[in-house]
């Protein structure tokens, strides 16, 4: 028997060693959450308030110490790295004043912030280039990749190390969509970022690219004028959140969304935006610009962030759409759109936590859930079969996978999918938890929507491992005094 044939027989010895060890699948009952001692009960979110139920409204969540079981063993595994590229934009009115979107440029113009903004579109096609070293890399590409359809892009299976993650705007490929513009993220004039990988780590290189730079270093309007042949005519939908007449929490910041119909023949263009048009402005923007384009015939939904009035009584806050050349225009003619709430201090319109000591608490852990082919053509531990031929991650939380940080979990009232239009939401903290406290008794909808911002940056592409396959939501009771958690398991291989 020669050397390599030995060589071989240990590697599948410790194969069957790892197998042997393999984790136990997480118990399907709900947990209680094992705190220290030191730790009080109910914690305390960032404002020292309750986790009040509201529309919209993320909350970050006090970082919770969780025991969860590790096995002694874990195959290694590799890494990702992943991000999105967007189509910055400042947008300015017809007096060239700064609308969204827009910081000085120190030339006495506006430029666009570098911040992924609501209603931002999303750059696909682009070759995403991944180098080894500190940037500008290494020599010749490791790898390259394109950003998808939602302008998000993935390197996996990427080892332990240092990379440049980069986009040349004059390379072939990419140049007739960046011929015009420059960078505004991660810096302005800069499209590439270092990132240092661990072992099972994941890294985020997003970017920014603003195509009318020039022209806002000009102080001129990006808007463009609508042709004269056409009509812009709209018709109200539905409110999607927050009925007529909702009674809200006197200072309680909400959010309300209106489905609306394009019913002339224009398209909207993003240039198109929700303005005050009277009454109450409730502390909301002066205009939001409109999320996607929309063409004659189709749907969107435009929400606008507002904050209760103090006193007691009922509020009425009306918005009309404005095209890019200062035309305004509402439901079936000049009909605006609008928000009425009531604000009574004895009432609310959904369950509000209790202030008891006695309260409960909904935690949870969420973690990158990995399997790994092995160059010998075997899977890594953290793997089991997917019934397709294949393998995909086993929803356990293996020692050395990653957690995920700063994803949004929502809490709503009821069985999942509870009350869509009233939920509280936490963000998970470095250590991949989430938190929610002074919760009533009650049952509760905890769930993970990888779709929204900003998730779908973290997340996408991938599925869930854990509760389900597929499945980013849970059920859970509690009673006043419990503790009960929902953990979410992550896979980016399964798509």
């Amino acid at each position: 028997m020669n050397f390599i044939k030995i060589l071989r027989l240990i590697g599948f010895a410790m194969l069957l060693v790892a197998c042997a060890n393999s984790p136990k699948p997480l118990d399907t009952a709900t947990p209680t959450l094992d705190l220290p001692p030191t730790l009080p009960l109910l914690g305390s979110v960032i404002t020292d308030a309750p986790a009040i139920f509201a529309t919209a409204i993320p909350v970050t969540a006090t970082p919770l110490a969780i025991d969860t079981p590790v096995p002694a063993t874990q195959t290694a595994a590799m890494s990702l790295i992943s991000g999105l590229v967007w189509l910055d934009v400042c947008q300015l009115g017809q007096d060239s004043a700064p609308v969204m979107g827009c910081l000085p440029n120190g030339q006495g113009g506006y430029q666009a912030d570098g911040q992924f903004n609501q209603g931002e579109g999303r750059m696909a096609g682009l070759e995403v280039t991944l180098k080894a070293g500190a940037c500008p890399g290494n020599g010749t590409a490791v790898a390259t990749t394109m950003t998808n359809g939602d302008g998000v892009y993935q390197f996996d299976n990427v080892t332990a190390g240092t990379y440049c993650v980069s986009i040349d705007s004059t390379a072939q490929r990419n140049s007739p969509m960046l011929a015009t513009g420059d960078w505004t993220y991660p810096a302005l004039g800069v499209g590439s970022v270092t990132l240092v990988l661990a072992d099972h780590g994941s890294g985020v290189a997003n970017f920014g690219w603003d195509k009318q730079r020039q022209k806002v270093l000009q102080s001129s309007p990006i808007a463009t004028v609508r042709p004269t042949n056409c009509t812009n005519q709209a018709a109200f939908v539905a409110d999607v959140t927050i009925p007529d007449n909702s009674v809200i929490p006197a200072g309680q910041p909400f959010v309300k969304s209106w489905r609306i119909r394009n019913e002339g023949s224009c398209t909207w263009g993003t240039t198109y935006a929700l303005a005050f048009a009277g009454g109450a402005q409730l502390d909301g923007p002066t205009a939001m610009p409109l999320p996607q384009e929309v063409a004659p015939g189709g749907e969107v939904e435009v929400s606008v962030s507002f904050i209760a009035p103090a006193n007691n009584g009922t509020y009425r806050s009306d918005w009309l759409l404005r095209s890019p050349n200062g035309e305004t225009f509402g439901s079936h003619g000049d009909n605006p759109f609008y928000a009425q709430i009531t604000i009574n201090s004895s009432q609310g319109n959904a369950p509000l936590p209790s202030t008891n000591m006695g309260a409960a608490m909904i935690g949870g852990v969420m973690w990158v859930d990995n399997c790994q082919a092995l160059q010998n053509g075997q899977y890594s531990s953290g793997c089991i079969p997917d019934g397709q031929g294949g393998y995909r991650a086993d929803g356990i939380l293996n020692n050395g996978e990653a957690r995920l940080a700063g994803v949004q979990v929502r809490l709503n009232p009821g069985a999942c999918p509870g009350r869509e239009d009233i939920f509280s939401a936490a963000l998970s903290d470095a250590n991949g938890i989430y938190r929610f406290d002074k919760v009533a008794a009650g049952t509760y909808c905890v769930s993970i929507n990888p779709l929204i911002s900003p998730n779908e940056v973290i997340l996408m592409p991938g599925n869930w491992t854990y509760p389900a396959l597929g499945v980013g939501y849970a059920t859970v009771t509690v009673n006043i005094g419990e503790q009960k958690t929902a953990d979410f398991g992550w896979d980016y291989q399964n798509r």
